[in-house]
């Protein structure tokens, strides 16, 4: 799935000027897809977010954050322009400049089904930035969840791509198993 996402993202920006905010559940896939761009999309150029909102926009951009890390009421309250000062720029101002310089802004949400929702803070988020391309990415997808959220997002050119495990597999994406093994440890252990 994020070898996937790597290669969309290199090939749509090859064609077309978009900074991409790339979002995931758990702080542990955020170094786990940090070094997937960068073995994967070497013409990208992968940040974490909050040195991404500090560093001047441009073309292939990715600003990786947990979906977490974006979601805060007291910015939203704020149109998101809260928190900025001499050293730190806040999310509005970087949008505004990113689109300033005629960039599009992209983004990607992984394991959209647990995040990705109208009601909450980082789907308030999402829906702030207005992105031109929105991939959301899932092994389990809940599709009235994610279509809730196009409709009240306004987006509603909506594609579905699915493929099997067995053809991921086969295309030596994935493990075939994986093996799982059990210590026992005595009470004394």
């Amino acid at each position: 799935k994020t070898y996937v996402i790597c290669r969309v993202l290199a090939n749509v920006s090859a064609e077309r000027p978009v900074v991409w905010f790339w979002f995931v559940p758990f702080v542990n896939l955020v170094n786990q897809t940090l070094d997937a761009l960068i073995t994967n999309a070497g013409d990208l150029s992968p940040v974490l977010f909050n040195d991404g909102i500090n560093q001047e926009p441009r073309a292939g951009q990715v600003l990786i954050s947990t979906t977490q890390g974006v979601s805060r009421a007291a910015w939203r309250k704020l149109n998101y322009d809260a928190g900025g000062g001499e050293l730190a720029r806040t999310p509005a101002e970087f949008v505004a400049l990113a689109k300033a310089t005629g960039l599009e802004v992209g983004v990607i949400v992984d394991e959209a089904h647990i995040a990705l929702d109208q009601a909450t803070e980082f789907g308030h988020f999402v829906k702030w930035l207005e992105p031109a391309y929105l991939c959301m990415a899932t092994a389990t997808p809940k599709n009235d969840r994610i279509n809730q959220f196009l409709t009240s997002a306004d987006m509603g050119s909506y594609e579905s791509f699915n493929v099997s495990r067995d053809d991921v597999v086969r295309a030596r994406l994935n493990k075939a198993f994986v093996e799982a093994v059990i210590y026992k440890l005595r009470e004394t252990t």
